[in-house]
């Protein structure tokens, strides 16, 4: 009974709404197809997209000094969900591969980490490589996405993936560094990456890839040439 009023409650806001906004095209599909669904009578020019983005204002503007290091860093929470094994397997494999590369590595986690993410860091030999930050004011977490080599964006895996386009995402593309992105590759913060030459973004599973990205941006970071636009 509660689930078809929703419903019934839903209905009534799309179809009454002089506009309805959405912050990606997944979502804004999504509205389409239910009030479709419902065989509601609409015109589809009244849905429109307007994505998050960033202020201005919190840019650091002050002279910044690039990392000496190949820093990853990763902003937020990340929780045992979000603990993206396939990326520490190949630093794992590259590091094997290549002991200048594990020694210039470095993984900054900003924020709230879970212990399984940690001990998962350790587990493939990587502990000497991290630099755990568990809070920082935002201002000075602003200087550490502009100084950082990488900037790892992990997308939940979960059903609703393809529509996740958090606040963070466009904070990271303010810092103008690459964005190191692991999510679906059809989802709507991929299609901005590629449109905007953000970074790269790899399937959750996808190691081979993800093996060669990591890669490519290695051996830009070494020809002084690791940057975007």
């Amino acid at each position: 009974w509660a689930d078809k009023k929703h419903h019934r409650m839903e209905r009534s806001v799309l179809e009454e709404a002089n506009a309805v906004l959405t912050v990606g095209k997944t979502m804004n599909n999504e509205m389409i197809s239910l009030l479709k669904g419902y065989g509601s009578a609409f015109s589809e020019s009244k849905f429109h997209v307007v994505t998050n983005g960033y202020d201005e204002d919190d840019v650091f503007k002050g002279k910044i000094v690039a990392d000496n290091k190949f820093s990853i860093a990763h902003i937020g929470t990340m929780s045992h969900a979000r603990n993206p094994e396939v990326l520490w397997k190949v630093l794992k494999r590259i590091s094997d591969e290549n002991n200048t590369f594990a020694q210039q590595l470095e993984i900054k986690l900003v924020g709230k980490t879970d212990e399984s993410v940690i001990g998962s860091l350790k587990e493939y030999g990587l502990g000497d490589s991290l630099n755990l930050i568990t809070y920082l004011p935002h201002h000075d977490v602003v200087k550490i996405q502009q100084q950082s080599r990488l900037l790892l964006l992990v997308l939940n895996n979960t059903r609703t993936a393809k529509g996740i386009l958090t606040g963070k995402f466009f904070e990271y593309m303010s810092a103008k560094r690459p964005v190191l992105a692991i999510g679906p590759v059809d989802g709507d913060a991929a299609e901005i990456i590629r449109e905007t030459n953000a970074g790269t973004i790899a399937g959750y599973g996808d190691e081979e890839l993800l093996y060669a990205q990591v890669k490519d941006a290695y051996a830009k970071f070494i020809d002084g040439k690791l940057e975007v636009n």
